[in-house]
């Protein structure tokens, strides 16, 4: 998982076989902070993720210079604090990744329901919004109270 600039710089030096979560910061408002892989390139500033010649798939992201990463995952601009944000308007881009996109940022069992209804992600990670009153160790039934409403959703 790629946290912060360095991390994600490192990632054109990676093995392409090695699976990859790159993460991003979205701001309060659901706008996307971080760049995306390889976006401060020539390449990219070529080819945009915008109109009919946009990424739409993986390919297309590679096949124009891109490295692609297995998933994206868009958090809050505190990652791992969970504070929400308004997740309605994240905007993930098509192709930037083989396998889709992960949400994260304030997930809980009373509304990742609808946090899953309304901007479809592949994934949901939580960690905070399941913990006992200590911030740190999982409350067990949260946890299972976080699977069920995940589990509603399908």
């Amino acid at each position: 998982q790629l946290h912060g600039d360095e991390s994600r710089r490192a990632l054109a030096g990676l093995p392409t076989s090695l699976r990859t979560i790159y993460a991003m910061s979205a701001d309060p408002e659901g706008n996307l902070l971080t760049s995306l892989p390889g976006q401060e390139s020539e390449a990219f500033q070529k080819n945009s993720n915008e109109g009919e010649k946009g990424w739409r798939k993986a390919s297309d992201w590679m096949s124009r210079g891109r490295r692609t990463v297995d998933y994206l995952l868009v958090d809050g601009v505190h990652a791992g604090s969970g504070e929400t944000y308004d997740w309605t308007n994240i905007k993930v881009p098509r192709g930037a990744s083989k396998r889709g996109w992960i949400l994260a940022g304030g997930l809980n069992p009373d509304n990742v329901t609808e946090a899953l209804r309304v901007v479809k992600p592949t994934v949901a990670d939580v960690s905070s919004g399941v913990t006992l009153s200590c911030g740190i160790k999982k409350d067990p039934l949260k946890v299972k109270a976080f699977i069920d409403a995940v589990k509603q959703r399908q």
